[in-house]
């Protein structure tokens, strides 16, 4: 009698466990969930940017000025003008590609994750529970990290395109509110991270 009533305390234990542990399976499976969303969000307004971005008029005299291909700059024979126009022209394209690049696999690693880590819970071995909820957690932290660094991009691309397109007063003007919003991601995301840290060792799990 009394070894089954022990045993019926361990296997109350045991579901009381998994019950914490599904809670905690769905808490970073909808955070890497909506982050993907926004990523893909992202991809596409990064995307569209750059499909709707004109590169000719830099191309055209570029060609007439040198028979270099357009990569081999140090060759032709640029003025200043020129020249800070050209490295405005690749810092904007390699930003906002680099925004694109970063946003897409995010999402593609939310999307792995998403399937496999409840699939690996749901079908693996004893323990794949605890194994599958403490990789969703390095995911979720490795997923906002590169979330953070596309939008710092997507917003240096925003700042280039400025100073592309539009005047030079316009353009600074348009850079002093990019760099404001910039710097307030930067120091809110350290506040609210802050505010909400908790230690490894304090961490219940």
């Amino acid at each position: 009698m009394l070894y089954a009533h022990k045993r019926e305390l361990h296997a109350e234990l045991a579901r009381n466990i998994l019950a914490v542990r599904e809670r905690e399976l769905s808490f970073y499976t909808t955070n890497i969930n909506n982050i993907g969303m926004q990523s893909a969000l992202l991809a596409g307004f990064a995307f569209t940017t750059l499909a709707a971005h004109e590169s000719t008029y830099v191309l055209s005299w570029l060609g007439e000025e040198a028979d270099q291909p357009f990569i081999v700059l140090i060759f032709v024979d640029l003025t200043f003008q020129q020249a800070v126009q050209v490295l405005l022209e690749l810092m904007y394209l390699t930003s906002t590609i680099s925004a694109m690049g970063m946003t897409l696999f995010t999402l593609y690693i939310c999307l792995i994750t998403s399937i496999l880590g409840p699939g690996l819970a749901l079908r693996g071995p004893e323990g794949s529970m605890d194994k599958a909820v403490l990789g969703l957690a390095r995911v979720n932290r490795k997923v906002i990290g590169t979330f953070r660094r596309a939008l710092d991009l997507f917003q240096c691309s925003i700042l280039v395109n400025s100073f592309l397109n539009f005047h030079v007063i316009a353009a600074c003007i348009c850079a002093t509110f990019v760099c404001y919003y910039l710097l307030s991601i930067a120091r809110y995301g350290r506040a609210l991270t802050k505010e909400f840290y908790i230690e490894p060792a304090r961490i219940i799990t």
